[in-house]
């Protein structure tokens, strides 16, 4: 099923995601969010990728949810609020709304981390060349797109030379802290001159040249593309037309 999802027209995928973040957005009930949580997992059950999008999940936006939700219900004052003790209290609005908010960053950030799993970045990229944008917003979607893995990689190659020179790199959060910040600045400059390479390479290879460009690989929109955009077009105007009775 990966081989399936991977074969899809990248626009495809992204009507999938952006029609659950759209009915996320549209629904004020937590049970709607859990539904359309539930939605994600199935597609990434579907293609292979259930693993990898949990594990992704605990290591980037967990964290900021379980803070977000402990903020809204002790710390955030609502007319109903109980003192429990000092400036920690109470209140089943915040409660009520915490897990709303919870629910929505869930199901949210799932689809577009999902979506990253199932499409690879030249696809992303040649999808984006086929629109006949211009060359420059291009190269910037395509920086953007590319500047987290390259990070990611440089990052992991810094902690690497680091445990070789014996600098402790695990151990506790406040340990991890003070080896990481010093890491930021090199990390940020490296990404900003390898940008400043590659417009250097682009134009050596004549990347302002008017002339249409040819690929190795071509990817193009399949009958079951089509027909996946027709139907998720057909349920999105059904729930922007009747979302509030539905949602």
């Amino acid at each position: 099923m990966l081989k399936w999802f991977k074969g899809l027209y990248p626009s495809t995928k992204a009507l999938i995601v952006l029609l659950l973040i759209l009915l996320s957005m549209m629904s004020s009930k937590w049970q709607v969010q859990l539904c359309l949580i539930a939605v994600t997992m199935i597609l990434a059950l579907l293609s292979g990728t259930l693993v990898k999008l949990i594990k992704l999940f605990f290591e980037s936006l967990a964290l900021i949810v379980i803070f977000l939700f402990v903020m809204q219900v002790f710390f955030i004052g609502y007319p109903d609020s109980h003192q429990i003790w000092w400036i920690i209290k109470f209140s089943q609005t915040g409660f009520n709304t915490a897990t709303i908010l919870a629910c929505r960053i869930i199901a949210i950030s799932l689809p577009i981390i999902w979506y990253f799993l199932v499409t690879s970045n030249s696809a992303i990229i040649q999808a984006l060349d086929q629109t006949k944008l211009p060359k420059k917003v291009i190269f910037v979607l395509a920086s953007t797109i590319q500047v987290v893995p390259q990070l990611m990689w440089q990052s992991n190659t810094i902690n690497e030379a680091q445990q070789a020179r014996g600098v402790e790199t695990t151990g506790s959060i406040w340990q991890r802290i003070k080896t990481f910040v010093p890491m930021m600045g090199p990390l940020v400059l490296s990404s900003v001159e390898q940008n400043e390479e590659k417009v250097l390479t682009l134009q050596a290879r004549g990347f302002s040249n008017p002339t249409p460009r040819t690929t190795l690989h071509h990817i193009s929109k399949k009958r079951i593309d089509y027909l996946l955009d027709i139907m998720l077009g057909l349920i999105l105007i059904i729930f922007v037309i009747w979302g509030g009775k539905i949602l």
